[in-house]
């Protein structure tokens, strides 16, 4: 009966024995575990907290806008700074073709552009003679530009004033306005006749350069 009891007691011993490991063991192991999701957890979230360095913004490059040059504009030629000859007239059938020569005797280029105003003039004071110069439209008008000592013309037709009116008046030259000035030039010529009526004896062309 003796030896019954210490075996049963021997097995109670090996049964009971081992349990308070065992336990130990689980539990240290749960605390490993949960230190490592811990820690997994901690450098997740100061990944997604930390806040990135930002990124250097590009400098825009400024490129400078040019000056845009201006070529001074080009004056129109004035009495101030033209003379008028004239040149060698040619006849036709019924009239006369005479040349008018504007030359710049300025020290700067200057523009002449279209037709001048034309007129005989007499009485020895400048007084204008019947009806200012026709234009010649089959010549289209252009601007010309002279340089100093340049010359550029016009070509003005009279009509023989015995075939328009009856009682002719001597003429003491022309009266010629540059196109654009209000200034006027007297060009003396000999042997010109005019008619007083409103009737126009003259025609001019654009002036042009040779």
């Amino acid at each position: 009966m003796s030896q019954e009891l210490a075996t049963e007691h021997h097995r109670h011993e090996n049964a009971s024995g081992p349990e308070p490991w065992r336990t130990l063991f689980i539990v240290t192991a749960l605390l490993l575990v949960l230190s490592i999701v811990a820690l997994v957890l901690s450098l997740t979230v100061f990944r997604a907290g930390a806040t990135p360095a930002p990124k250097p913004t590009p400098t825009a490059s400024i490129t400078p806008t040019p000056t845009p040059t201006t070529t001074p504009a080009v004056a129109l030629c004035t009495t101030a700074d033209t003379q008028v000859s004239v040149g060698e007239s040619s006849g036709a059938a019924g009239s006369t073709v005479i040349p008018l020569v504007l030359t710049n005797t300025g020290s700067t280029p200057c523009t002449l552009n279209g037709y001048p105003t034309v007129a005989f003039v007499g009485d020895g004071n400048g007084t204008q003679i019947g009806a200012v110069a026709q234009h010649d439209t089959t010549v289209a008008p252009r601007l010309t530009t002279l340089a100093p000592g340049g010359a550029a013309g016009t070509m003005v037709t009279v009509v023989d004033a015995g075939n328009v009116c009856s009682s002719p008046v001597a003429a003491d030259g022309f009266r010629l306005i540059p196109p654009g000035s209000h200034d006027a030039f007297f060009v003396p010529m000999t042997g010109l006749q005019a008619c007083t009526s409103g009737a126009s004896l003259l025609t001019v062309t654009p002036i042009a350069g040779p």
